[in-house]
């Protein structure tokens, strides 16, 4: 049991891990989420990938991002507590 999260998929939960799907989707399934209502918070170009192949919303997470995914998603976090006002 996870204190923090009420879901976890880590890499050996899944047949294919990022830029697969797989993650993603396991984890709406799990927190029985439609991925239309869904957004995936991440910092690579792996997650920005894998929420497109899941057909999820995603944000970056700007505090961790690397400098060339600015550009490869529109929503854009700076501090994490923007995504509560998202």
């Amino acid at each position: 049991m996870n204190p923090y999260f009420d879901y976890v998929v880590t890499i050996d939960d899944v047949e294919n891990p990022k830029p697969n799907p797989d993650p993603l989707l396991k984890v709406c399934s799990l927190a029985r989420v439609d991925v239309k209502d869904a957004l995936f918070l991440g910092d690579t170009a792996f997650d920005i990938e894998c929420a497109s192949k899941a057909h999820v919303d995603f944000g970056l997470a700007m505090w961790g991002a690397h400098e060339k995914c600015v550009e490869l998603c529109d929503i854009h976090f700076e501090h994490p507590s923007d995504v509560i006002n998202y």
